[in-house]
């Protein structure tokens, strides 16, 4: 043996060693625990629950009309349409739009409905109402459609209709 050797003794791993202590049930348990939790919050972020919103930005009159601003975005990870936008009785749409829209021809504008939403995209709508009779909460219903499925869902927004 050499001087560099000496005094130095073999580590054998023994049954019930240390390092025996790792590979037990219990840790294996405490280690595939903490994996799964990150994988369930990772399957979480990347599949929320509410995969589209659509909320109210503004409410407010505009010479003879009225105008709900929405804003809708896109929280799932496929791309989404803005397939089409109603309101619920007695209230009437007359048309939907960007705003700012600057992109007309004549009296006529581009139409943005349907409107897709990549994933993690946003955009902002104007819904252009004809001017309530009195003041009084209103719902736009908006249709969605999930690229690659058959099915659409419509999620319902509520407003308040301010007084002039």
């Amino acid at each position: 043996m050499s001087d560099e050797m000496a005094g130095t003794e073999a580590v054998v791993p023994s049954e019930y060693g240390p390092r025996a202590e790792f590979i037990t049930l219990a840790g294996i348990a405490a280690a595939l625990g903490t994996s799964t939790t990150l994988g369930l919050k990772a399957y979480e972020l990347l599949n929320p629950k509410e995969p589209f919103i659509a909320h109210v930005v503004d409410s407010y009159s505009e010479k003879d009309k009225y105008v709900v601003e929405l804003r809708v975005q896109n929280l799932d990870v496929h791309t989404l349409y803005v397939e089409s936008i109603k309101l619920e009785e007695p209230l009437e749409l007359t048309v939907v739009e960007k705003p700012n829209n600057s992109m007309s021809f004549g009296e006529s504008r581009l139409p943005i409905i349907p409107c897709r939403l990549k994933s993690g995209q946003s955009e902002e709508l104007r819904l252009i109402l004809k001017p309530p009779e009195k003041s009084e909460y209103g719902t736009a219903k908006v249709e969605i459609a999930r690229l690659g499925e058959k099915s659409r869902e419509t999620k319902k927004v509520r407003f308040l209709i301010r007084g002039s």
